[in-house]
């Protein structure tokens, strides 16, 4: 710097570089700050989508077991035999069995 700071045109030369590496850098880290952010945003909303898909999946298969639990408890009070409930309501004998 001692060089440079002896002729003044070469000093801002140099200055102005310095100056549009630093603006370089700072619009670099901008638009990965700025991409990082649209990352999240994206990812989120796949993740949500993604979540939702399981979860109704999920209460879908309870709501067939619960009505299937349901339907084979009103056949037991009707007085049908374990393996016909456990046929008719696809439970296995043990869960109708469990029923009761």
């Amino acid at each position: 710097m001692k060089f440079l700071s002896a002729d003044k045109s070469v000093r801002e030369i140099y200055n102005m570089r310095q100056q549009q590496k630093n603006d370089h850098n700072s619009e670099l880290t901008a638009a990965k700050e700025a991409g990082l952010v649209e990352g999240e945003k994206v990812g989120l909303k796949k993740g949500l989508i993604e979540g939702e898909k399981v979860g109704l999946k999920k209460g879908l298969v309870e709501g067939e077991k619960k009505a299937k639990i349901e339907s084979a408890r009103k056949m037991l009070i009707d007085g049908l035999p374990v393996d016909m409930v456990a046929k008719y309501s696809d439970l296995s004998i043990e869960e109708v069995d469990g029923l009761k």
